[in-house]
């Protein structure tokens, strides 16, 4: 369990440090869109609100290397809730409604890390935290991958952008508008179909399956948008490494259930 918990923590810090850094070089934020439309704040106070906030948001990935807290990650989820929602109330993009669907994974994140680091003298059976976390994970994979997988059916029109972009860059290819819809099809089914598997059998295979895609889809916007919007990979960071968390958390359910029941108490790492 102790690799679950450490690529948990890693995914809250690339995001942080992509959120940090979008925030500090580009448009920002919908909570700051709000804020200046529907209250007028000032937009210098709107910048230094949303600079504050994703300071704290990166104070708190870094001491989760030091000391993880409960405290310092629900501060981390809810900032990210409270932004993923925003983002409905602000709205400008395409399928807006369902951004806090799409983000779930990225709020979920920190949550599931909470019973893996719980001290407390009444702390659950190692094995039930275990549980706990997994299925939060296995709940975050599936909507992303449910709501990207309708998104995709539903020809969302940035998604027809990378692959194109993406065909362009890598190979030169000029895939067609049609072709690139054909594609989404596919991609949306495949989706769907994995969003359901990895609430009823989330195997190794399916596991690998999840991480690689999420890689792949990070990475399709710096290749077919450029360079300059890597901080996106960084704020998919937990489309990659949560699914390898969630592997490792299965392997040590198994485990225990194997070990001696005494087994079941022991620390994580242990």
């Amino acid at each position: 369990m102790h690799k679950a918990d450490w690529l948990l923590r890693i995914a809250i810090l690339l995001y942080a440090l992509g959120l940090t850094r979008g925030l500090f070089t580009r448009v920002g934020s919908s909570i700051g869109s709000i804020a200046l439309l529907e209250f007028d704040i000032d937009h210098a106070h709107i910048l230094l609100g949303e600079m504050i906030g994703a300071s704290l948001v990166l104070l708190c990935a870094f001491s989760l290397l030091i000391r993880p807290t409960a405290v310092a990650l629900l501060v981390i989820a809810t900032l990210v809730l409270t932004e993923s929602v925003a983002g409905v109330r602000a709205g400008g993009f395409p399928f807006f409604a369902l951004n806090p669907y799409a983000q779930t994974l990225r709020y979920l994140t920190p949550l599931a890390l909470i019973p893996l680091i719980t001290t407390s003298r009444f702390r659950p059976s190692l094995i039930l935290r275990c549980q706990l976390s997994a299925w939060m994970l296995r709940i975050g994979i599936a909507t992303l991958f449910t709501t990207h997988g309708y998104e995709a059916w539903r020809l969302h029109p940035q998604f027809i952008d990378f692959i194109i972009g993406s065909g362009l860059t890598l190979g030169g290819f000029e895939i067609s508008e049609t072709t690139a819809s054909s594609m989404l099809k596919i991609i949306a089914a495949i989706d769907i179909i994995a969003a359901a598997l990895v609430l009823l059998h989330p195997s190794p295979v399916l596991v690998a399956w999840l991480s690689f895609w999420g890689l792949v889809t990070a990475l399709s916007r710096p290749i077919s948008l450029g360079f300059a919007s890597y901080p996106e990979v960084l704020l998919r960071a937990s489309h990659v490494l949560a699914p390898l968390a969630l592997a490792c958390l299965i392997a040590e359910i198994a485990r225990l259930r194997r070990a001696p029941r005494q087994t079941a108490t022991d620390p994580p790492g242990g």
